[in-house]
């Protein structure tokens, strides 16, 4: 799938969002230190890694002054349970969207990524929140602060296939507590969970 990029945000200059990460500068070509760096070597990695794969796509909505990305739209086009039926069966979808927010003080430790799906279809998955105030949030249990956002966006994909899941009521404990126990009441022992992909 080829990456996607949003005519939004501009450069302070008004010249408009570079289509592709060009290099590891500013636009008084000073080379970047630190946060701007990070931020911007993680948008070469992530954008090289959804150009490889037909079943997510990318926008970048939000940047610095600078035109680095600070947040990301990431389309997956995955089938994924997306809720269940009156006798538990599972419900399916083939299209997510989530939305990656990188907090002012990220990467430090305390200023981790934001990972959540929106819109009006959210996976159905233990690590992943589905009802009340957390729906939609991510637990992607970043290992450190040096896992990429790429690295988080493929583990996510694996979330939505089932492909890797915590549904133990124990740590690192489920982000929904009550899909987890869908799956170890009735997606496990019906094979609910273990589906093809088409």
């Amino acid at each position: 799938m080829a990456t996607q990029y949003s005519s939004f945000p501009t450069h302070s200059q008004g010249k408009p969002f570079p289509s592709t990460p060009l290099r590891a500068s500013t636009a008084q070509d000073k080379p970047l230190r630190g946060r701007a760096h990070r931020l911007f070597h993680e948008w070469e990695q992530l954008a090289a890694f959804v150009e490889q794969r037909s079943d997510i796509a990318m926008q970048v909505v939000d940047a610095t002054p600078e035109g680095i990305p600070t947040a990301y739209s990431i389309d997956y086009f995955i089938k994924c349970i997306c809720g269940v039926n009156v006798d538990g069966s599972p419900v399916f979808a083939h299209e997510f969207r989530m939305e990656i927010k990188l907090p002012e003080r990220y990467p430090q430790v305390d200023a981790m990524p934001c990972f959540r799906f929106v819109g009006g279809t959210l996976p159905w998955h233990p690590n992943i929140g589905y009802h009340g105030e957390l729906a939609g949030r991510v637990c992607v249990n970043m290992p450190d602060t040096h896992a990429s956002l790429a690295w988080a966006v493929e583990r996510i994909a694996l979330y939505l296939r089932y492909e890797l899941y915590h549904a133990m009521p124990e740590p690192p404990y489920p982000e929904d507590l009550k899909v987890a126990y869908w799956v170890r009441t009735q997606g496990e022992p019906n094979n609910w969970i273990y589906y093809d992909q088409d």
